[in-house]
């Protein structure tokens, strides 16, 4: 090595530092870079350089040649075009790694046919060439970020392209690339020996003669290939655990979202069922004794008196339970309602509260009201068979003042069919609460019980809540369960009559058949006159 003339054991021993020292040392530091784990992907460009660059150094160093060389690694950019990282200008977008910068310089180069990295980019192969100027324009790009004080330039320059094949989503051949320029720093002599390629094992009579700079072109093109395959298999290690990371993350996203799901279904299910023991609660009112002293049950009462009965203990649980300023009940005026068509003409109608009024009905009674001629709200909840909640009771287009009653303007409401046998609709509960300028102070609205906040209900959209439509649904099933019961028994009291007039003429006849021959009342004459 001193006289610039190696043997063949020189040469298998140089052979051999290439390989120990290059690939071997190269090897266990990309495996240490792969077990940092790292989530940058230029940290990661950066560790695959150093560890490449020392293994370069380790390896030309040993070989007793004295060899300048500079390792840099190009990443292509990649664009969103059809050329991908070739843009429109006919330019290559890359970030250039180099070991004595600590940030990636990004600049554009134009893609130049006389370009050997444009070549290797295009080849997707390693390319080797030797450049005898080093201030030639044809160079310039090929040197971009090349130290010149590291090279003389009186000798040639050692240029190598070796690419790194990787898996990247937009499918582009060449991704990144190794470029190492080296030198020969001393003169060397004109020729050197180098092993038979059919007989590697040597016993030094068979060699050729070669120049150090093409043994040494040959020799780091190989180091450069297997380091660029060790660098790719890392790369796309890297980019497998980063996409099991987001996988995983999305894992983890998704987890998060099924559990807040599961808690608001388990909040909304304590809600239903806190709603439902309230509503309830409050439908208890329906089995109190009537308010007359002398009845004790409702079952004593003629029919329309227990309907009544029932109807105004069905509002004052509407109101204990949403809170509403005015509240009534929409029954239909015939008793079947098949016959009544599509279009009520009447209804019987009973409300309490002074947000909705009806003209000559008072609160707590029953009163006919009808408009056959005219639309309205309460028939369109009949029409939809569902609740309907409006934010303007006078407002809304559907409203008819005969029918659904006189309430101020800005009045919201609720309206809640009522079903009778074989899911027949036969009536409407309708639940208003005033403007929010007559709220009387100190007059809370919202439920007897909170199921939701209280900034929730004052930023809801619409004026009642689900837990407010779920609660007048309760009451409006409990309601028509009654009001069929005091049908019923209408049917019964009834017949209940008849019989009881059938007894009274029998106990009469009775009565008569009983008494005595001549006991029977003589009709009385009047005085003076004789018979």
């Amino acid at each position: 090595a001193s006289t610039h003339c190696l043997s063949g054991a020189d040469i298998k021993q140089f052979a051999y530092v290439l390989v120990a020292e290059g690939c071997c040392g190269a090897a266990r530091d990309f495996a240490a870079l792969l077990a940092l784990q790292l989530s940058e992907e230029s940290a990661v460009w950066t560790g695959l350089l150093h560890a490449a660059n020392a293994a370069v150094r380790r390896a030309i160093g040993s070989g007793g040649v004295k060899v300048a060389h500079h390792l840099t690694l190009l990443v292509c950019h990649h664009a969103a075009n059809a050329n991908n990282a070739v843009n429109a200008a006919n330019a290559v977008d890359m970030k250039i790694f180099t070991p004595s910068l600590a940030q990636p310089h990004s600049l554009t180069l134009p893609a130049s046919p006389r370009s050997q990295m444009w070549q290797c980019m295009l080849a997707g192969r390693s390319l080797t060439t030797t450049l005898h100027d080093h201030n030639a324009a044809r160079n310039a790009e090929d040197l971009v970020m090349v130290d010149p004080s590291l090279f003389d330039p009186a000798h040639p320059l050692t240029l190598t392209y070796t690419p790194l094949h990787t898996p990247h989503p937009n499918n582009h051949p060449v991704q990144a690339m190794f470029r190492c320029v080296c030198q020969v720093v001393e003169d060397p002599k004109p020729s050197v020996t180098i092993p038979n390629e059919h007989d590697v094992e040597g016993d030094e009579k068979d060699f050729k003669e070669a120049e150090i700079g093409h043994f040494l072109q040959e020799h780091v093109s190989l180091l450069l290939d297997m380091l660029a395959t060790l660098a790719g298999s890392v790369f796309s290690a890297h980019l497998q655990h980063q996409g099991e990371q987001m996988a995983m993350r999305a894992l983890h996203a998704s987890a998060e979202a099924e559990e807040k799901k599961l808690a608001v279904a388990l909040a909304a299910c304590s809600r239903m069922k806190k709603l439902h023991r309230v509503a309830c609660r409050e439908a208890l009112l329906l089995l109190d004794p009537p308010t007359c002293a002398e009845v004790p049950h409702p079952a004593a009462l003629p029919p329309l008196a227990a309907s009544q009965e029932v109807c105004v203990k069905l509002l004052a649980a509407v109101r204990g339970l949403l809170r509403t300023e005015g509240q009534a009940l929409l029954l239909l005026h015939d008793d079947d309602p098949a016959e009544t068509g599509p279009s009520p003409a009447s209804f019987r109608v009973i409300f309490t509260g002074d947000a909705l009024t009806w003209p000559g009905v008072g609160q707590g009674s029953f009163g006919l009201v009808s408009g056959s001629h005219s639309g309205s709200l309460v028939r369109a909840a009949m029409a939809a068979k569902k609740p309907v909640v409006v934010a303007d009771l006078c407002k809304d287009p559907r409203y008819g003042r005969w029918v659904d009653g006189e309430a101020a303007e800005g009045s919201p409401a609720l309206l809640v069919p009522l079903r009778g046998r074989g899911g027949a609709v036969v009536g409407v509960l309708l639940a208003a609460r005033g403007p929010p300028a007559t709220v009387r102070p100190g007059h809370r609205r919202g439920r007897s019980v909170s199921f939701r906040s209280q900034d929730d209900a004052r930023n809801a959209p619409s004026p009642f809540s689900s837990e407010d439509v779920a609660a007048a649904e309760i009451c409006s099933a409990m309601g028509s369960l009654s009001l069929y019961w005091c049908q019923g028994v209408g049917g019964v009291h009834s017949e209940l009559h008849r019989t009881l007039a059938k007894m009274e003429r029998l106990e009469t006849a009775v009565q008569r058949l009983q008494q005595p021959r001549g006991t029977a009342s003589q009709p009385q004459h009047p005085q003076g006159r004789r018979g």
